[in-house]
């Protein structure tokens, strides 16, 4: 998971970053604590203990993939989670869904 590094770095300084971003594009890498799943990474088995008590946006093409990717970072403890996935089609991009999943510690949804 490119980005990861970075942020364990930091979270060992002391720092902790207002908002954490998720995606499977680079499409936010200017983005100071973005992190890029790859292809390989299973959610469920990525360590994501950097990411306990923030806040935490996933974004995708892949609707599926953002929710795992979500849950796992609910499950390594964030504090809000939110969950945006997009489709493409040509030139066009729409959102197809947005999910808060968790607020400020409290789960919105189950996790199962």
């Amino acid at each position: 998971m490119k980005g990861m590094p970075h942020l364990i770095e930091t979270r060992r300084r002391g720092f902790k970053p207002a908002q954490v971003a998720i995606g499977d594009d680079d499409f936010q890498a200017e983005h100071p604590y973005w992190m890029q799943m790859e292809p390989q990474d299973i959610p469920e088995r990525i360590d994501l203990r950097a990411v306990v008590g923030l806040w935490v946006t996933v974004h995708g093409w892949d609707g599926a993939m953002v929710q795992r990717w979500a849950r796992a970072a609910m499950a390594a403890g964030a504090s809000t989670v939110v969950a945006v996935a997009f489709h493409r089609e040509g030139l066009r991009t729409e959102q197809t869904s947005f999910d808060i999943l968790r607020l400020h510690g409290e789960d919105l949804c189950t996790t199962t």
